[in-house]
């Protein structure tokens, strides 16, 4: 018999933020498994092949059985059910991120730790076990032995209210859109895990990631989150653009190289690397220099005079040089995606936004990369006073588009500068992911 876990945990106080989550596809990859399994146990019981076109159509929509029945009419299920699980061991759960640092840092960052699961518990004990975890990782298990009713029900997500969750401060996280949609009726914010399959389509979350593999960096972000967006479309979107929809043709250790060695100084790239590496620290705290072209100009320089002095060929106008290359817009082109998505957005019916920490010239960059056409307004952060991760960035943006915060949508690379500040101003965030195209179907899905 499986253990209960406790009620309260000593790490964290009544008040305390929540993360509530998920299991199946979130921390272990069962999709992939479930398939596996339906191939061999077909082979095994002797019935056709199974389809997997229709296995993603209903798998995670419908209870196993039903997935079964569509994918083998009339089939024996209490012996097409023995035979599966009589495949556990040869087809383990995997985990999806590391989720015991997962854990660590939700209880480091003060929240209270659940399990909301529709799988029965033997299954998630095991599943759970895979990942590192045990009893002690959580103030409660709920799986489909215990749950007051399946998700995607709304009273899944408001019968946790009597195991101490206050939903107006937890955090819901699946790859479920049906359960995103019910979470926010309950009154969480979501995280959603998206899969490119049918399952996370039709609802966008508080926060859209493109796997579980980011989640343990984003607990402490989502402990200090308040506030929860309106549930619903967004109505405008803004895009992050270096490495969200562009991305560079000649990076900067190479631009640096190639202005070296017109001056006859030939450097191993590993070399012009750690140079830049010993630099960074030049450009922390963006929102303090990103804000005017002045300062931004001056930082910048100053970020790649320090490289060039640490490869011995100091010189201020070298710096610029180099600066100026990097930043033409011949250096910039379309990210991979880039176009199907806006695209995409746009057929939804959203306005779209540029949002970026850049230099006045980033209008000059997306037309050179074809890109402009896309856009209702480009906001470089140094003609728009204000930059990224401050959500006042995130407020002017939604102003210029004329939504509210709470209406916006911003993607992003970045989980400081585009996920954190995003929304901490109220708005709905998407870690952006490579490529681009992988989300277009969450927007076409939400059309309307």
């Amino acid at each position: 018999m499986t253990p209960a876990p406790p009620e309260t945990t000593a790490s964290a106080g009544e008040d305390a933020p929540w993360l509530v989550l998920d299991v199946d596809d979130t921390l272990v990859d069962t999709y992939t498994t479930g398939w596996a399994k339906c191939q061999e146990v077909a082979r095994v019981l002797g019935l056709e092949p199974p389809d997997e076109t229709v296995f993603a159509d209903h798998y995670g929509h419908v209870g196993f059985a039903e997935c079964v029945r569509r994918l083998h009419a009339g089939v024996d299920l209490a012996r097409y059910s023995s035979a599966y699980d009589a495949l556990s061991a040869r087809f383990p759960p995997v985990p999806l991120c590391d989720a015991r640092r997962l854990v660590r840092a939700a209880t480091s960052a003060g929240m209270r730790r659940g399990i909301l699961t529709n799988g029965p518990g033997v299954k998630t004990w095991r599943k759970l076990r895979a990942c590192g975890l045990d009893v002690t990782a959580f103030d409660f298990v709920v799986h489909g032995d215990n749950a007051a009713e399946p998700k995607p029900s709304v009273r899944s997500f408001t019968a946790l209210r009597a195991r101490g969750v206050d939903p107006g401060r937890a955090w819901y996280v699946s790859d479920s859109a049906a359960e995103w949609r019910a979470a926010e009726a309950a009154g969480f914010r979501t995280v959603g895990v998206f899969t490119g399959r049918s399952v996370s389509h039709g609802h966008l979350p508080t926060l859209l990631l493109p796997s579980s593999a980011a989640l343990p960096d984003l607990a402490p972000l989502l402990a200090t989150v308040t506030g929860s967006p309106r549930p619903g479309p967004p109505a405008a979107v803004t895009f992050d653009a270096g490495f969200t929809l562009i991305e560079h043709v000649r990076d900067p250790a190479s631009v640096i190289r190639d202005h070296l060695a017109r001056s006859g100084a030939a450097l191993p790239m590993s070399e012009v690397r750690t140079a830049m590496a010993n630099a960074t620290g030049v450009l922390r705290s963006p929102d303090s220099w990103w804000a005017d072209p002045f300062t931004a100009e001056t930082t910048l320089r100053r970020f790649y005079g320090e490289v060039l002095a640490g490869l011995g060929h100091a010189s201020p106008s070298g710096a610029a040089t180099v600066l100026d290359a990097y930043t033409a817009p011949g250096n910039w082109r379309p990210a991979p995606g880039a176009r199907e998505l806006l695209a995409a957005v746009r057929a939804a019916g959203q306005r779209i936004g540029v949002l970026s920490n850049w230099q006045p010239s980033l209008v000059d960059v997306l037309a050179s990369a074809g890109l402009d056409r896309y856009a209702d307004v480009v906001i470089p952060s140094t003609t728009a006073g204000v930059a990224k991760p401050s959500p006042a960035a995130f407020v002017k943006a939604a102003n210029a588009l004329g939504v509210g915060a709470e209406r916006l949508l911003h993607v992003g690379d970045q989980l400081v500068d585009d996920v954190s500040g995003a929304l901490c101003a109220g708005c709905r965030a998407a870690l952006a992911p490579q490529p681009l195209r992988a989300l277009s179907a969450a927007f076409r899905v939400t059309a309307g």
